[in-house]
């Protein structure tokens, strides 16, 4: 019959307390919660140069608070975040982010279903402006120089269409906006307000005039006809 003697090596003790007490190989400190914050700050802000970064535990199970500073420019902000159970919980940080350079490839300016005009700008940003170039929102990506950019698109395209489409023929018709009856204007029950024209090309605003929809039917020289009876309608007749 064959025996196994157990020796007492220090090796032999290690593996027998990490066996018993498993939690202690995973254990989760004041380091830790400080990447686990440090990570985030930097996928969610792009934030690169992090500093002064502590951690406090507070009650919880490995519950933490922890703190630091970012330099962008030569300038510190701070950022604060909550670690609960291992896990960043709250995170908060109202300081400028770093600049990025902007790969190459151009600005390009799209107008969506709704009206609104989506800006992709080269490096991953995109914004939403109305259809009078008031921006809506913006994402992650968008940084100062990113914003202006897509900005002076807004504008650009703005000025283009509303010189271009107001000329005759637009459409391939030449003489066709000329001849067109001037659009109704169809108040709704629950705020919103219907431009329709003769073609049945239809426009929609919401209650504060802002433009929802548009027929698929509707040339632009119509839609931008469309904006300025909505906006002359707002302001009310003048005596």
């Amino acid at each position: 019959m064959t025996h196994i003697r157990l020796t007492h090596s220090p090796i032999g003790l290690l593996l027998i307390a990490a066996l018993a007490a498993p939690g202690a190989v995973l254990a989760y400190d004041n380091k830790d919660a400080i990447q686990s914050c440090e990570s985030r700050l930097r996928s969610d802000y792009g934030l690169i140069d992090l500093r002064e970064s502590r951690a406090e535990q507070i009650p919880g199970d490995k519950h933490y608070r922890v703190e630091g500073k970012t330099k962008i420019n030569g300038t510190k902000y701070p950022w604060r975040c909550e670690i609960d159970r291992r896990r960043v919980v709250d995170i908060r940080y109202h300081g400028p982010r770093p600049q990025r350079p902007i790969a190459g490839g151009s600005t390009e300016v799209r107008q969506m279903a709704s009206g609104d005009l989506d800006v992709r700008v080269p490096g991953g940003c995109r914004a939403i402006y109305d259809h009078r170039g008031n921006l809506i929102r913006h994402y992650r990506n968008c940084g100062t120089d990113e914003m202006r950019r897509a900005d002076h698109a807004i504008r650009e395209h703005l000025r283009q269409n509303r010189w271009d489409d107001d000329r005759p023929g637009r459409d391939d018709r030449p003489g066709r906006d000329d001849r067109e009856m001037p659009p109704q204007i169809l108040p709704g029950r629950h705020g919103e307000t219907r431009v329709l024209f003769e073609d049945d090309c239809q426009v929609i605003y919401d209650r504060s005039g802002r433009r929802t929809d548009a027929s698929p039917n509707c040339r632009n020289h119509q839609i931008i006809k469309a904006d300025r009876a909505m906006l002359r309608y707002q302001r009310g007749p003048r005596y």
